[in-house]
C-alpha cells in the first residue's frame, strides 16, 4: 500500500533532517517529502487563534483527571496537547498521514507530553475501543474537522460521550 512507502519515506526524510551538517539540497528534499501530503488547511487551522482559544476553553471544561480522550485527526498535535494540559489521564489521537503522524509525535515529545499522548498512525475507522488503553470507550472525543467523524458517538462511547464541537459548530451524534 502507499501508506507503507509514505511512512518509510517520512522516516528517511526525518533521518536526513537529523544529520549533522548543512546540506541545503538534501534538507530541502527531506522537508518536501515530509510536507507533500499535508493539506494546506492544516497550516491555516493551527494558526487560527480564535478557534484554538475556543478549543482550549472547551477542553478545560470537559476534561477531568480521569478522562481518556480520543482525537480524530491529530495534525500537529496541538489539540491533543491541550487535552493533556487540561488534565486528561491519557489522550489517544489518530492521524492517517504517516508524515503528519511522525511530525506530531516529535512535537508532542518536544513539549513533554509523550507519556500522556499516544499517536495512532491510521484512519480513525481502523481504531478499536481496545486500543484506547484496553478500557473500552473514550470519555471525550475531540474532532477538529468534519468528514470522517460522523457516527463515532456510538462507536466510542454512546450516551456517556462528551463531545466538543469543532470550529464549524458540528457535534457528534449522542448515539
Amino acid at each position: 500500500s502507499s501508506d507503507g512507502w509514505k511512512s518509510r519515506a517520512a522516516e528517511v526524510a526525518s533521518q536526513v533532517l537529523a544529520l549533522p551538517g548543512d546540506d541545503t539540497g538534501a534538507r530541502t528534499i527531506a522537508r518536501h517529502v515530509i510536507t507533500t501530503d499535508v493539506p494546506q488547511w492544516h497550516f491555516v487551522i493551527v494558526t487560527d487563534l480564535a478557534r484554538n482559544l475556543a478549543y482550549d476553553a472547551a477542553l478545560r471544561r470537559a476534561v477531568t483527571p480521569e478522562s481518556r480522550v480520543l482525537e480524530i485527526g491529530t495534525g500537529s498535535g496541538l489539540l491533543a496537547m491541550m487535552a493533556a494540559r487540561a488534565g486528561a489521564a491519557h489522550v489517544y489521537t489518530c492521524e492517517m498521514e504517516p508524515a503528519v503522524a511522525m511530525t506530531a509525535r516529535e512535537i508532542i515529545a518536544r513539549n513533554g507530553f509523550a507519556d500522556r499522548i499516544t499517536v495512532l498512525d491510521r484512519h480513525s475507522k481502523d481504531v478499536t475501543a481496545d486500543e484506547l488503553g484496553g478500557q473500552g470507550a473514550a470519555d471525550v472525543v475531540l474532532v477538529g474537522h468534519v468528514g470522517e467523524s460522523v457516527g463515532l458517538g456510538a462507536a466510542f462511547g454512546g450516551e456517556h460521550l462528551k463531545t466538543i464541537p469543532n470550529s464549524m459548530g458540528f457535534q457528534l451524534p449522542a448515539d
